[in-house]
């Protein structure tokens, strides 16, 4: 009989966004293809919005976002991200906040929340449900809920990513071992369901556990939620129907609070 492993997803992962290295890359980069097609498709509504942001990490759209939004609060859950908002962007309202329990804030306070970069992804699953009712209490009818997530359909694929880096390239020893062992000691935690999987993908050197959900399955636990997808753009700014195949292996997602 084979034993099935399990591991504490929660304490795995924010051992990684807990290091400063790490909350010093999520400070970098701008805005990617579907986060431009978003603002180009919902910039008006954006443009009056009192926005909250979850899992703003190092604050990679932070500014962006509160140039184009009417009010800001940007939160992590990390505090060292927490700290690098705070240096890189003194004049925005910053807050160590856990997605999963936003009694903080008043019931109805926000027009849109945005957590992007997959964020979502490294909550634990039983706890999704959790995050869409928190956000939902704090929209108000009618306000948008734009976030993105991992598609299940890619999880096998993922699972399989050979290590991209060569040790013979200068510079690229530490960090091939790095991966190495790193997906040696996690891969035996990778589970594959039917309505998500959880797995170990290249993201910081394969460090992660991040879950790959069913597009089905996270839109019923939307719908019950009180939420309806308007849009899905893929990671090349494409926007497509929620019916047609997944081509890309995570997507974003512009939802209503109803």
């Amino acid at each position: 009989m084979i034993r099935k492993v399990s591991v504490d997803v929660e304490s795995v992962n924010m051992r990684k966004y807990g290091l400063r290295r790490v909350a010093e890359l999520y400070s970098t980069g701008g805005w990617m293809p579907p986060e431009v097609a978003i603002i180009a498709d919902y910039g008006s509504e954006l443009r009056k919005a009192m926005t909250l942001e979850l899992g703003a990490g190092g604050g990679r759209l932070t500014a962006a976002l509160a140039t184009i939004s009417k009010s800001l609060v940007a939160t992590d859950f990390s505090i060292p991200m927490t700290r690098k908002l705070k240096e890189r962007l003194p004049g925005i309202t910053v807050s160590q906040v856990d997605a999963r329990n936003l009694h903080s804030f008043r019931a109805e306070e926000f027009d849109l929340c945005w957590f992007g970069y997959n964020g979502i992804d490294s909550i634990p699953i039983r706890d999704r449900r959790t995050v869409f009712s928190e956000v939902r209490n704090v929209l108000r009818c009618g306000g948008l809920f734009i976030f993105s997530t991992h598609d299940r359909t890619f999880a096998e694929t993922a699972a399989r990513t050979p290590i991209p880096v060569r040790p013979w390239r200068l510079g690229e020893t530490k960090r091939f071992f790095r991966c190495v062992f790193n997906r040696a000691r996690m891969r035996r935690y990778q589970e594959f369901g039917e309505d998500y999987a959880l797995v170990n993908d290249r993201a910081l050197n394969f460090g992660l556990m991040t879950y790959y959900v069913d597009r089905k399955w996270q839109n019923e636990l939307l719908a019950e939620e009180s939420f309806r997808v308007l849009s899905v753009y893929a990671t090349d700014g494409s926007r497509w129907e929620n019916c047609e195949q997944p081509t890309d292996k995570w997507h974003y997602f512009v939802c209503k609070a109803i």
